[in-house]
């Protein structure tokens, strides 16, 4: 079972995009993906979490209806009903960063060093995404 988080935040030198993957292990939930964005392209960001949503099985994702995100959550929502919600995180943010501290501290919650062979499987990963997401129509070029 896999868990997803999308949030996009204004900045003044492109929006900020973050899209958190989670894997439950028993009661456990680790990082399993990681993807930050800083870019306007928002074809871009729903590829992305299109991309999520279509290739992980058994994913439940939201993300933030409010503000900048609020257009790729309406579109996620009519096009995976059933995998991914809009949440009104300004007024969760409280009591989702009290979760994570509990989590982490309870040992529910386990965010991975990032190793020599974890970074070879995030380059081949991400090769293959910017693949899928030229496939899907996306421009994607790199440094952007």
């Amino acid at each position: 079972m896999y868990r997803m988080g999308f949030d996009i935040a204004a900045s003044g030198h492109g929006d900020l995009g973050s899209f958190y993957v989670d894997g439950k292990e028993g009661d456990v939930f680790k990082l399993r993906g990681l993807l930050t964005t800083q870019t306007e392209d928002w074809h871009f960001m729903k590829c992305a979490c299109r991309w999520f949503l279509t290739n992980l099985s058994a994913i439940m994702g939201c993300g933030d209806e409010t503000g900048l995100g609020r257009n790729i959550c309406w579109d996620m929502k009519q096009e995976f009903p059933t995998k991914f919600r809009g949440v009104n995180f300004s007024t969760l943010k409280v009591t989702m960063g009290m979760r994570l501290m509990d989590q982490l501290s309870a040992h529910q919650k386990i965010i991975p060093l990032v190793r020599r062979t974890n970074t070879k499987i995030l380059q081949a990963t991400t090769t293959r995404f910017r693949r899928c997401t030229r496939r899907q129509g996306g421009v994607h070029r790199d440094g952007q």
